[in-house]
């Protein structure tokens, strides 16, 4: 507990000096409430919906990323006949756009292998996208974000964050496989966890910051918040907001309005993660620099340690 205690005082400072190397090949999109009000739409969108922005994001080459992946899973079957619009559009931009896709899938029991509802699955055996694990367990001493699963495994008691001793399959975690697919990075086999550094300096545009980052302030490299909060009150207002999230974020329904010089910014030759953080769905993870926040961050923030280290 004094170790975690210790840690969380402290990796505010370590990610001031986190290089950004990282920061520049990686944007965060999400399904948020802006995006829901501005379009119209309602959570769950329809698999068509997930094509079309898709698609969209794709179609330009000014602005066309270099690997995208969806945080949202699609085990459950819902009665939506435009499954096979979504199948489609992740197949085109794999074989006529030359992006690669990543779907976040969660391991059945039954067989240990990643799974997603069985019409999606044709595009898995087609090669145009792949599976990813987003399996993931906080640390139980203080319930925050420390270290990031890199491969793990099924075993009898469920969802293990170590490579297996046994023949059972490997999951690889989202940030792994595209590090691994799109960059070519090589990483020991016994690697089981990646330790998190969280950056902490935002290079988000302030002119185009998206509505889910109205709670929080930018992080800066000022020394003056080296000392202590309570003690920072005494002297000078203090801003008590969190730290907004690093990566550079915006919501969906932003690719539409943005200038096209800012959108080749945000997407071209990027690696796109897109999240849902809209009322009911519960993906939140806690970081010892940014508080609570939807967990698609937590792969943006490993897949950045890889790029960056």
């Amino acid at each position: 507990a004094i170790t975690r205690y210790m840690a969380t005082s402290q990796a505010p400072l370590t990610g001031k000096f986190y290089d950004n190397t990282g920061q520049k090949q990686i944007t965060v999109l999400t399904y948020d409430q802006q995006f829901l009000r501005e379009t119209g739409s309602a959570w769950p969108i329809t698999y068509g919906q997930h094509a079309d922005w898709i698609l969209r994001i794709v179609e330009d080459l000014n602005s066309r990323p270099k690997a995208i992946f969806l945080d949202v899973t699609f085990t459950q079957k819902r009665d939506d006949p435009s499954v096979n619009q979504l199948l489609a559009g992740r197949c085109k931009a794999k074989t006529e756009y030359g992006v690669d896709i990543y779907l976040a899938a969660l391991a059945s029991p039954k067989d240990g292998q990643l799974h997603v509802r069985s019409e999606l699955e044709q595009g898995v055996e087609a090669g145009c996208f792949k599976l990813v694990s987003v399996n993931y367990a906080p640390d139980p001493v203080d319930r925050l974000s420390w270290d990031y699963p890199m491969q793990s495994h099924v075993a009898q008691n469920g969802w293990t964050a170590n490579l297996p001793t046994h023949d059972v399959p490997v999951l690889r975690s989202a940030a792994l496989a595209i590090a691994n697919g799109s960059t070519g990075l090589h990483t020991r086999n016994d690697d089981d966890s990646l330790a998190l550094v969280w950056g902490v300096i935002n290079d988000q545009p302030s002119e185009n910051k998206p509505d889910l980052f109205g709670y929080c302030r930018y992080g800066d490299k000022s020394m003056y918040r080296l000392v202590p909060g309570v003690l920072r009150g005494v002297f000078n207002g203090e801003d008590s907001r969190p730290i907004c999230p690093y990566n550079l974020t915006y919501s969906i329904s932003q690719l539409a309005t943005l200038p096209e010089s800012d959108l080749t910014h945000a997407l071209k030759d990027r690696y796109v993660l897109i999240g849902a953080v809209v009322p009911g769905q519960n993906d939140l993870i806690d970081s010892p620099v940014h508080g609570t926040i939807p967990g698609v961050y937590l792969h943006a923030m490993a897949l950045d340690n890889l790029l960056t280290f």
